[in-house]
């Protein structure tokens, strides 16, 4: 009895101490360089458009490939922020296509740059 009852008894104990409650904001905390302080349309969204959105939103691409959606300049970019869609489409609320279609959701830095900037009242600075 004693020769089956060792290994049960470190089965368990192995089993119950390598439970592990470790959740996302724990494992992958926002890096602490993460300025959302500092953020300006010039030198912070217009990189973000720039490098994940005029692909298919340019006033070029857009008629063919981005629905007729234009964000290359602040006034269209505009009409967005305002009816909710920009925001909704970033950061993938169930009303909107998740942007960047068919790529990855934009990391949290990113997003919390863009929220911070509209929140701010999105200036055009």
């Amino acid at each position: 009895m004693m020769k089956f009852l060792v290994p049960i008894l470190i089965a368990v104990v192995l089993f119950v101490t390598s439970c592990d409650y470790n959740n996302k904001e724990d494992m992958f905390p926002i890096s602490e360089t993460c300025d959302t302080m500092n953020v300006s349309y010039s030198e912070t969204i217009v990189p973000i458009i720039t490098t994940y959105c005029l692909g298919c939103h340019s006033n070029t691409s857009a008629p063919l490939i981005g629905d007729n959606n234009r964000l290359e300049d602040y006034s269209d970019l505009k009409d967005y922020i305002e009816n909710g869609s920009f925001w909704g489409s970033l950061n993938g609320e169930p009303a909107y296509e998740q942007m960047p279609f068919n790529g990855s959701k934009l990391d949290d830095c990113t997003l919390l740059k863009v929220k911070s900037w509209i929140d701010k009242g999105y200036p055009e600075n």
